[in-house]
């Protein structure tokens, strides 16, 4: 049972760690590959807990999957912060960590309805939307973040379809919703 408790901490062990240099790292490599590789490094790590029974194998997947996530999670909150006016910085955090609870929510429930334990099924639909999102992320976005200046002063209901108007904006909330929706699952 210590092994089970072992793999499932090494994603967050392993992002408490590169952490501390991801930012660092990401900042060489373009937006654009920094977003495809952290949705494509997870998802190779899903399969290889579906794939592989060997417990080193498994724990090579979790490091994968922690590896991905680590780069995610800076790479979402610099584009969220560079590509939002200063008046809408507070919202767009607010819905993304909205977004992140609301994966957390629901996901168990999801997850019993696919499978509840018993199927690699959850772990297939998760990696097949996180490589449909890694070819949107190609499609559309930027290499290079370049902030939006805009002074300008709406409502909050303005602000808000404003936000969820950016393609850019709802794809990271998409990825980091999914993320969460896939952990509360299994």
């Amino acid at each position: 049972m210590a092994s089970i408790g072992f793999i499932i901490g090494i994603p967050s062990a392993i992002q408490l760690l590169i952490g501390l240099f991801a930012a660092n790292v990401i900042d060489r490599i373009s937006f654009k590959w920094g977003t495809i590789f952290s949705l494509l490094f997870p998802m190779l790590g899903i399969l290889g807990y579906i794939i592989f029974t060997n417990f080193y194998m498994l724990i090579l997947s979790a490091t994968i999957s922690g590896i991905g996530w680590s780069i995610y999670n800076p790479i979402i909150m610099t584009a969220l912060s560079n590509t939002t006016k200063t008046e809408y910085i507070d919202s767009v955090m607010n819905i993304n960590y909205w977004a992140t609870n609301l994966g957390g929510v629901l996901g168990p429930i999801v997850g019993v309805f696919i499978g509840a334990g018993n199927t690699p099924t959850p772990f297939i639909i998760f990696s097949v939307i996180l490589l449909l999102i890694s070819i949107v992320a190609y499609i559309i976005v930027p290499h290079d973040l370049k902030p939006k200046i805009d002074s300008k002063k709406t409502s909050p209901f303005h602000d808000f379809l404003t936000i969820v108007k950016d393609r850019r904006a709802v794809l990271l909330f998409l990825a980091f919703f999914l993320y969460f929706l896939y952990r509360g699952s299994i």
